[in-house]
């Protein structure tokens, strides 16, 4: 299934607790789910590297090894907080939201099936293994409104016990809903609505829909006009850090040289270390960025956020559709523009480069000072 096999050590043969799989169209039809399955790359997914039927057509998987505990064996132990809990199902709720935006359902899952193990850089714990490998628990092949019933009753298990806030309530009734009609449809539904938990906002309830694709025109219409709002913004605090005032007020024990200079030079270098800022020579923050009234209604912190983290998935989700020729070609192009700047960069002198990194600072501090003034909602 992949090219790049870990070592023996690191990798482990697990039997799929399934009933067995006799006929040849059904186990072909299971490799091709594991094997889409086996295309997805997230934090909270346990990557998977091969798969096959024993002779009696108990199915096999051949993954990453995992030493750490089952949610369900970790539960039996601990007892999580409702933010602790918020964040797991987040987690597991990303993991699906990916895998559902590139059209592969999960079919199995369950606690025995989720792994808690130490926070990795990004902050995630948990980690979802098993992805293709139906539980055949119900007749015909398992859809994305089973994936969301089978998350319910694990966010179940996480907050049994657990004082949490209505709103976190509501979405995981939401996933349980006996009507599939009045539940929500997918993982990224589901991702969407513990955002607006985790931002004391009220869950919204499932979306109606009917035979919609999951990329639909409108979420990418908005999705675009949120990225262009955003692109904006950056573009005009970068120029604005163009045309700054001459700074007058600086203090008197700072040299000649930088009373006369603009704020976007302002860096006071020392001779002996060059790059290095003396702290006796504080910088004027930039002026004010103000949103602009056209973009007013579409710029809040939430939204920002809410954006990043589900353009963060689709974009995932397309890179991962790419055949090896068309990624090898996109880092070729990421790499070629990485490499140009570089060189752009290594022939510019020293003022040059001076004034270059002081513009991008000033454009930083701007964005900074508008993030803190855009309201939350």
């Amino acid at each position: 299934m992949t090219e790049h096999r870990p070592p023996k050590e690191q990798i482990q043969i697990k039997l799929v607790e399934v009933a067995p799989v006799t006929s040849v169209g059904e186990q072909k039809l299971i490799k091709a789910k594991v094997e889409s399955a086996s295309r997805l790359s997230h934090p909270a997914i346990v990557p998977m590297y091969d798969f096959g039927f024993a002779d009696d057509g108990i199915p096999y998987l051949v993954a990453e090894k995992i030493d750490e505990p089952t949610i369900a064996e970790f539960l039996k132990r601990e007892r999580l907080d409702a933010q602790t809990a918020l964040e797991y199902s987040m987690q597991l709720a990303e993991a699906l939201a990916l895998a559902h935006t590139m059209g592969v359902t999960h079919g199995n899952i369950r606690a025995s099936n989720i792994f808690v193990g130490d926070e990795d850089s990004a902050g995630n714990r948990i980690r979802l293994g098993c992805f293709g490998l139906p539980a055949q628990e119900k007749m015909g092949p398992p859809t994305m409104s089973d994936d969301v019933v089978a998350l319910g009753k694990v966010l179940s298990q996480l907050v049994d016990g657990v004082a949490i806030s209505p709103e976190f309530g509501t979405v995981i009734d939401f996933c349980l809903n006996r009507d599939a009609a009045s539940r929500y449809k997918d993982g990224r539904e589901v991702l969407e609505n513990l955002l607006l938990v985790r931002q004391r906002k009220l869950p919204q309830p499932p979306q109606e829909r009917p035979g919609q694709k999951l990329l639909s025109k409108p979420v990418i219409t908005g999705a675009i006009m949120v990225a262009v709002g955003i692109t904006a913004l950056l573009v005009l605090a970068f120029q604005s850090s163009f045309h700054l005032a001459p700074t007058s007020n600086l203090p008197s024990s700072t040299p000649q040289a930088v009373q006369s200079a603009p704020t976007d030079q302002a860096v006071v270098r020392s001779v002996n270390q060059p790059g290095q800022i003396r702290s006796s020579a504080p910088i004027q923050s930039p002026a004010p960025l103000e949103v602009p009234p056209s973009l007013g209604h579409l710029i809040s912190k939430d939204k920002i956020k809410n954006a990043a983290v589900l353009g963060g998935i689709t974009a995932a989700a397309a890179y991962q559709t790419l055949d090896g020729q068309q990624k090898e070609r996109a880092r070729s192009a990421i790499l070629h523009g990485a490499g140009s700047g570089i060189h752009k960069w290594q022939t510019m002198d020293s003022g040059a480069r001076d004034s270059l990194k002081q513009k991008a600072s000033n454009a930083a501090h701007k964005a900074i000072g508008l993030w803190h003034r855009l309201p939350n909602k």
